[in-house]
């Protein structure tokens, strides 16, 4: 169920990033499906920790960090 959902933020997020549509059952690019577990507050999720390694994790944690920071101050348009 998590996948499910990691792939429709994900697919989302690129598309509002981009701009441009992902064709019907495309994966997103790693970054965004990374991103997506933001959105489903991945540390309640028992796929998030019972289905990716530590290293994984870590992993994912970091892109979002990196994001954040990155982003942080910026306005929403």
């Amino acid at each position: 169920m998590a996948q499910h959902y990691r792939m429709t933020i994900g697919g989302v997020l690129q598309e509002y990033d981009t701009g441009i549509s992902l064709r019907d059952h495309q994966m997103p690019q790693q970054k965004y499906m990374d991103l997506a577990w933001e959105g489903l507050n991945h540390s309640n999720i028992t796929a998030w920790k019972n289905s990716i390694s530590e290293e994984e994790r870590t992993r994912i944690d970091n892109v979002i960090k990196d994001y954040i920071d990155l982003h942080k101050n910026q306005n929403c348009q």
